[in-house]
């Protein structure tokens, strides 16, 4: 649920807090696992959103959310303070699109907590990525360094592997040939996370080409 006026599929949709509690309870009962909540959008090109101006999107629908749901509540930030508001106001686990690169304290954080960390490398900041970039045989290596770097980054705020998560390479909105498809399924399964991978391949807006 994105409380965002300005995210790719939704933005302005579920800023209401009653609409959004009804969109979540809908979710619980169509069988999702848990609900993740966010308040600045990662779309390309998108501006930066300062920490007072998430929790101030956050806190009434994290209100309307938390009590009423059975299922976890996930909260999708980059920033320590907007985590730790989140975390206190009922979520259960942090996910954190830039992979513990954009606030030094949100390792940390995490560590403390001792909640459940999903991480994304990026690209960049969402107001500098381009709109779609193309790579040619390049994701093998991206996925080689998106794992390293996720779990290095975690290990040095002293986050336990065994409540990290990968969430998914660092290409969206990114065309790659089909050698490269195939050398990130190879890669991936040889990492043990093949069904992560592929599941998480056909939610992202990536195209296959023969470039």
């Amino acid at each position: 649920i994105n409380v965002t006026p300005d995210s790719f599929s939704d933005g302005g949709a579920w800023q209401d807090p009653a609409r959004a509690l009804e969109a979540a309870l809908a979710m619980e009962a169509a069988g999702a696992d848990l609900i993740d909540v966010g308040a600045e959008s990662t779309r390309p090109g998108a501006a930066p959103v300062e920490a007072a101006e998430e929790v101030a999107r956050l806190g009434p629908v994290l209100r309307a959310l938390a009590p009423r749901l059975r299922i976890p509540l996930s909260i999708d930030t980059t920033k320590a303070a907007v985590a730790a508001f989140a975390l206190d106001a009922g979520a259960a686990l942090v996910n954190d699109v830039s992979g513990l690169t954009f606030d030094a304290a949100l390792g940390p954080l995490v560590a403390a907590r001792g909640v459940p960390l999903v991480a994304r490398p990026t690209r960049g900041r969402p107001a500098k990525q381009p709109a779609k970039s193309v790579g040619k045989n390049s994701s093998a290596k991206m996925f080689h360094d998106a794992v390293e770097q996720v779990y290095l980054a975690g290990e040095q705020s002293g986050i336990p592997r065994s409540i990290m998560h990968l969430g998914g390479p660092p290409v969206d909105n990114v065309a790659i040939d089909v050698e490269g498809e195939r050398s990130l399924m190879k890669l991936a399964a040889t990492c043990g996370i093949l069904g992560l991978v592929l599941s998480w391949w056909s939610l992202r807006s990536v195209r296959l080409t023969a470039i």
